[in-house]
């Protein structure tokens, strides 16, 4: 990586990936070309799993070549008076597997129920009884993982620290708009400050 100080260590690049939800999964298309499409995700065991319809253009590409690369962008903001932007991002590079183990395919589609849904399981897993035979799960196992992040943290000594808001995981600044009942801890390179809500 061309600037070292962005990479994050393989733990912490997990557990940014855990955060997130949806990434974007680049495939070898027709002709050479590269083809990329949006996706959702979930995160078991490590282990990054997407769903799909067990057919289209993204399936074929996988069966022919399950070579693959995956992205996601966990946060961003635009950083106005540095003229930049403040971001956590994720890429893996690997292959995509089609998972046919029915009990590893159950487990998969729940997580996505439990994880990003939670409080709507009953009706969550009666309609993972009715698809889970018409529901492509793929595994992502990664030859390569790395993560990158620009918090833009401000010197040591400056007054104003990056802002995380503990809701939604959004960094934001002291001195840009306040996200109206967002909770968020001030940081700093030494410590945390207690959180306040915004009103």
């Amino acid at each position: 990586m061309h600037k070292a100080s962005r990479q994050l260590p393989e733990d912490e690049t997990l557990e940014l990936l855990k955060r997130g939800d949806h990434g974007t999964l680049s495939v070898q298309g027709d002709d050479g070309y590269p083809y990329a499409t949006p996706v959702n995700y979930i995160v078991v065991h490590d282990k990054v799993y997407l769903h799909s319809a067990p057919y289209g253009y993204k399936i074929q590409c996988l069966e022919r070549n399950p070579k693959c690369c995956f992205s996601a962008i966990v946060s961003t903001r635009i950083i106005p008076e540095k003229i930049t932007a403040a971001y956590e991002s994720v890429i893996l590079t690997g292959q995509a597997v089609f998972v046919e183990a029915r009990a590893e395919k159950q487990a998969a589609l729940e997580a996505f129920v439990t994880q990003k849904h939670p409080g709507y399981e009953e009706i969550g897993f009666q309609m993972i009884a009715k698809q889970i035979d018409k529901t492509a799960v793929l595994r992502l196992d990664p030859v390569a993982l790395t993560g990158k992040a620009y918090r833009g943290c401000p010197p040591a000594g400056k007054k104003s620290h990056p802002q995380r808001c503990v809701r939604c995981g959004w960094l934001c600044s002291l001195n840009m708009q306040n996200r109206p009942g967002h909770l968020k801890v001030a940081v700093s390179y030494t410590h945390l400050t207690l959180p306040t809500i915004l009103l």
